[in-house]
């Protein structure tokens, strides 16, 4: 497992959790305050990595495209 991954997982799986504890109709005001702290912290975690793999699958695609339109027939090579 990669460390992006394996962070991203730990991330959401902690996510999940304070999400959970949110909606506890128990839990304490305090404790709501640390739970949706937590969870902001997860999130942007998260969502830093997802916008690292959007990025990446973006210049793959325009890689592929470029090779793509580099290997069609009766194209000249530049």
């Amino acid at each position: 497992m990669t460390a992006k991954k394996k962070d991203f997982e730990e991330s959401f799986e902690k996510l999940r959790a304070c999400a959970a504890g949110l909606n506890d109709p128990d839990v304490k005001l305090d404790r709501a305050i640390e739970l949706y702290k937590e969870g902001a912290e997860q999130y942007n975690v998260c969502r830093a990595i997802l916008e690292e793999a959007e990025q990446l699958i973006q210049l793959y695609d325009k890689e592929t495209d470029e090779l793509m339109e580099m290997n069609q027939p009766g194209r000249s090579p530049a």
